[in-house]
């Protein structure tokens, strides 16, 4: 008799050693938790507390989803159109998700695409650039006239009468950036402006400026290993993109929104 009841405890431990807990007897599996575990660690060894901090937001999500079911509220008509468009969103990533690992971007699309971006930068200039903004035409005038005259310093004047509050406090200070970023009487400026050459008062919808540029330089080129993840994002969208299209057009679609 001893004999059997070992046998059927010894029968017993792989039915046990299966759930990492029990809540009012839903079983949360040892699969489900590990594979859990192995999307939150990505590749990487997770200590014996983060599996217990883990393992506790599993039970409570499982005691939240009993509450939930207990009163019903997976029933409620809203709710339930909520977990049917969560439920029908996962299924379109995990489809588009599927069609990229069957056609993946080529590596000679990357770099195709790197130089061609590489070539365009290449062609930009940047400009360190400070400024200072007043609102009346005047008040450009004299400052203009003062900074020329040396009589005043260009940091500590946009400290005390730049409204650029953005960079007032920083001196003016606007930092590297490409002519296009800056609007376009401001970027038309910064382009003629000789290296550290104050500019006359420049009009804008934000007020005057007095622009001094201090250097200039080509745009800095990122290497192809720091470009390649976001060009491959860049890429995998437009494939996506192009297969969403296909499907649309072979699909019997009839809209009727005026």
């Amino acid at each position: 008799m001893k004999k059997i009841l070992l046998v059927a405890s010894l029968l017993a431990l792989p039915v046990y050693a299966q759930n990492v807990a029990t809540v009012n007897g839903v079983n949360i599996t040892n699969k489900e938790f590990e594979e859990i575990t192995n999307v939150i660690a990505k590749g990487n060894k997770l200590t014996e507390e983060q599996k217990k901090g883990i393992l506790d937001d599993l039970v409570t999500r499982e005691v939240l989803i009993q509450e939930a079911k207990k009163q019903k509220i997976d029933q409620d008509p809203a709710v339930a159109k909520q977990i049917e468009f969560s439920r029908d969103q996962i299924l379109t990533t995990a489809l588009l998700s599927k069609y990229i690992e069957k056609n993946p971007v080529k590596e000679e699309d990357i770099k195709k695409l790197y130089d061609s971006q590489v070539k365009a930068l290449g062609n930009i200039k940047q400009y360190n650039v400070r400024h200072i903004l007043v609102k009346d035409e005047a008040r450009a005038k004299e400052i203009y006239e003062q900074l020329n005259q040396k009589k005043i310093d260009f940091a500590e004047t946009a400290k005390k009468e730049s409204i650029d509050h953005g960079t007032a406090s920083g001196g003016g200070v606007l930092g590297w950036h490409p002519a296009s970023n800056f609007v376009p009487q401001f970027g038309k400026a910064v382009e003629e402006a000789k290296i550290g050459v104050l500019t006359q008062p420049v009009k804008s919808d934000f007020g005057y400026h007095l622009i001094m540029v201090d250097d200039v330089r080509p745009t800095p080129l990122p290497s192809y290993e720091a470009s390649k993840r976001e060009i491959v994002s860049a890429l995998s969208l437009e494939k996506v993109n192009k297969y969403t299209e296909e499907l649309k057009k072979k699909a019997k679609i009839k809209t009727n929104l005026k």
